[in-house]
């Protein structure tokens, strides 16, 4: 699903927005190795992004070269503690009692979920700093998040640039220009999203043991109800819901989650 995802990407910025590259670089961009380490959002980064982050690896300074060691520490760690949490937790669940119900379950999911997200990027982040490209972290604090598109846009940065430059965008300018209203527009486009990430959770999900089709509508279904929906309200609404009162909208944004986490936890046993 990867392949497909880096494919439309491509196609999209060479086709629609006109950029030109050369076929190494369209080697580069699909078969770099930090690309074949995990499965994770650098692997939706668009070419825009990607291209624009390289820089001159005869300037790679010592304290490039410090960083780069510390942020595969970093990711190594997270990385331990995240195989513990999957081989002392979610492989004990029988045997945890009250800890291992949706209620506690809940809880460790959203965790783990930051947990295993952040593991990845680090690492694949010093993968591709030697090589000259030098991508930031894809994490900032979600835990901070004041509303639910906030904690998306702090947890999966590139993913939520590749949905709005490579989805969004050209399909709302094509059915505006084919005088589609704004309404059927937002709704059409949620659909499609909805069946887009389908398809990347039954394929991208290396740490569940079902993979069933049923089981990435049910969790594509419980993501667009936290994070697309609320998309829809009107932005007065939004930004006096959350803006306008911080800690309300952390406190709602933990809840949607937590409850959507628990109820996955509950159908499927672990994250």
């Amino acid at each position: 699903m990867t392949w497909g995802l880096k494919l439309i990407a491509w196609v999209v910025t060479t086709r629609v927005y006109r950029h030109s590259y050369t076929v190494a670089q369209f080697i580069e961009f699909f078969f770099h190795p930090a690309f074949f380490v995990f499965t994770n959002d650098l692997n939706v980064l668009t070419p825009r992004r990607f291209f624009s982050s390289a820089s001159n690896t005869d300037n790679f300074s010592p304290r490039q070269a410090k960083s780069t060691i510390l942020q595969t520490l970093i990711g190594l760690l997270l990385l331990l503690a995240y195989g513990l949490v999957q081989n002392l937790y979610f492989k004990n669940l029988e045997q945890m009692g009250f800890l291992g119900t949706p209620w506690i379950g809940g809880a460790v999911s959203i965790a783990t979920a930051i947990l295993f997200h952040a593991a990845n990027v680090y690492i694949q982040v010093s993968f591709l700093a030697p090589s000259g490209y030098l991508i930031p972290v894809d994490m900032n604090r979600p835990w901070l998040a004041i509303s639910p598109t906030d904690y998306w846009r702090r947890m999966h940065f590139y993913v939520r640039e590749y949905v709005y430059e490579i989805v969004i965008k050209p399909l709302m300018t094509w059915w505006l220009r084919k005088k589609t209203s704004v309404i059927s527009a937002r709704i059409a486009l949620v659909a499609f999203i909805y069946l887009l990430f389908t398809f990347t959770q039954v394929g991208y999900q290396p740490y569940r043991q079902d993979r069933t089709f049923l089981v990435g509508l049910l969790v594509t279904a419980v993501f667009v109800a936290m994070f697309a929906l609320p998309e829809l309200l009107s932005p007065r609404f939004r930004r006096r819901a959350f803006l306008e009162h911080p800690w309300f909208g952390r406190i709602l944004t933990l809840t949607l989650l937590y409850i959507g986490y628990a109820f996955i936890f509950m159908m499927r046993s672990g994250f």
